[in-house]
């Protein structure tokens, strides 16, 4: 009887409940929420891109690309500042054009202002005692004009009444012979600038071509390796300016449905493993 009583009789236990653990659930233990969310979405993804090839979206869904890769964000955001520098690049050769191009007007105008310089050059020779047959014959010679527009200047009575001489023109005490040889200096001074204006622009022109075609270049090179690496058609379209078409004819090969599950494979067994060392 002695030992009988010792024994623990039957029927439930007494006591209160045994204490639960209260570490985190086995799956928190092995995946991490990041880890998770990121299977799920692939696994949405590869769901989406197996029943578009099956209803024979194929061709469609292989350019378009698929919808989750690692790195597609950096991807995008480096091609959109490769497509940012390219285009400033280009837009400093372009201003550099322009400002040529704005010498070379002025110093078109700056010439064209030598017909207004007839009323004051023909009262002078006049006054040496020329005739107006001799004032516009020498007059459209020096400045390399028609006679006809010589003579339709001092015909104008609103023009025969202006004095726009430039500095170099305006002094006296010169001979009607020294005057027009001063003429013929300033029109060739002007004419020589202007030629220089217009070969500094032809410089500047080749280069903006030549500039635009390296920046196209840029452009479609960031556009293939971003393909490459995952970035979505309507994306580099957007950030490039390209067309769809161009996109889709560019030489890429994207990832595939299978690469992105491989690669989800590896970043899953990394965070597997990264759970069990941690």
């Amino acid at each position: 009887t002695t030992g009988t009583a010792g024994m623990r009789t039957a029927g439930p236990r007494a006591g209160g409940p045994r204490a639960r653990s209260r570490g985190p659930p086995r799956w928190k233990r092995l995946f991490s929420a990041r880890t998770l969310r990121a299977a799920l979405a692939l696994g949405a993804g590869i769901a989406v891109a197996v029943a578009a090839y099956r209803l024979g979206a194929g061709e469609a869904l292989g350019a378009a690309g698929v919808f989750w890769w690692p790195g597609q964000r950096r991807a995008a955001d480096e091609l959109r500042t490769r497509v940012e520098q390219a285009r400033e690049a280009l837009a400093g050769v372009e201003r550099a054009e322009a400002g040529a191009l704005g010498a070379v007007r002025g110093r078109e105008h700056e010439l064209g202002t030598r017909t207004d310089w007839v009323p004051a050059l023909a009262d002078r020779l006049r006054r040496a005692g020329w005739n107006d047959d001799r004032i516009v014959a020498d007059l459209a010679a020096a400045l390399a004009l028609h006679p006809e527009r010589v003579r339709a200047r001092l015909a104008d009575p609103v023009l025969a009444a202006s004095d726009a001489l430039p500095a170099e023109l305006a002094g006296s005490g010169v001979s009607a012979e020294e005057l027009i040889a001063g003429v013929r200096a300033a029109v060739a001074a002007r004419s020589a600038q202007l030629d220089s204006a217009l070969m500094r622009h032809e410089r500047a022109a080749r280069g903006t071509a030549d500039a635009r075609a390296e920046a196209q270049q840029k452009v479609l090179d960031a556009a293939l390796d971003a393909r490459n690496a995952g970035v979505r058609v309507g994306t580099v379209r957007r950030v490039t300016g390209l067309s769809r078409c161009d996109v889709v004819a560019l030489p890429a090969t994207p990832p595939t449905a299978r690469d992105a599950a491989r690669a989800a494979s590896t970043r899953i067994a990394d965070g597997l493993r990264s759970a069990r060392e941690g």
